[in-house]
């Protein structure tokens, strides 16, 4: 993974691997497919995703005609058409680079899901939803972002080496390795607990 934004990160959920648990409520189709993060941090290696869907690349108002209950679940991603009642449009931070296929997310299919088990959408390249769309998405689904867990306690005359959100939630990209990291946060407490940022 290049990047060390999580909210609205576009990930693969690939085909179901036997050797790792089941996840509750995931049916068959919702491996091999496109995920997007709604957590803004993993929290005990875990984040909440909603799936992404392509209906075969149908059109959201053709695969649900007679059924505005069902479109009310989906929300697209342009260069999808507009929502067909709501009128929304989710897009990408980098408008230039669209997903493979017109997808919609399902917006009532939240799991949580062990992050380690999600891959790159596309090989050196970020797929993001904007922070407006994000903002969007999560207002539309009801989500509310929990809180890290508070740092803690700083022992006067000490130095301590916090991981930054990104660290936690990447384990897998270690210092050394070929993917840039964020570095760690330092926190000073000769006088009290402030914080500064390593360059």
């Amino acid at each position: 993974m290049t990047s060390a934004h999580l909210p609205g990160l576009i990930l693969w959920l690939p085909k179901q691997d036997p050797s790792h648990e089941t996840i509750p409520g995931i049916g068959k189709g919702a491996y091999n497919h496109p995920v997007v993060v709604l957590s803004a941090f993993a929290q005990d290696g875990k984040v909440i995703m909603l799936p992404l869907t392509s209906f075969d690349e149908t059109d959201l108002l053709e695969r649900h005609r007679e059924s505005p209950h069902k479109r009310k679940s989906y929300l697209p991603i342009d260069p999808a058409n507009v929502h067909p009642d709501n009128g929304m449009l989710l897009r990408l931070k980098n408008p230039l680079l669209p997903l493979r296929k017109k997808s919609y997310i399902n917006t009532r299919s939240k799991h949580e899901i062990p992050f380690e088990i999600l891959r790159p959408y596309q090989r050196n390249a970020d797929f993001v939803l904007s922070k407006a769309s994000y903002q969007d998405l999560i207002e539309y689904c009801g989500f509310q972002p929990p809180l890290p867990s508070p740092a803690p306690e700083c022992v006067p005359g000490t130095f301590e080496r916090i991981p930054t959100p990104y660290t936690l939630a990447h384990p897998r990209l270690a210092p050394g390795s070929r993917s840039p990291v964020l570095p760690y946060s330092i926190r000073d407490c000769t006088d009290g607990p402030t914080q500064t940022q390593l360059s």
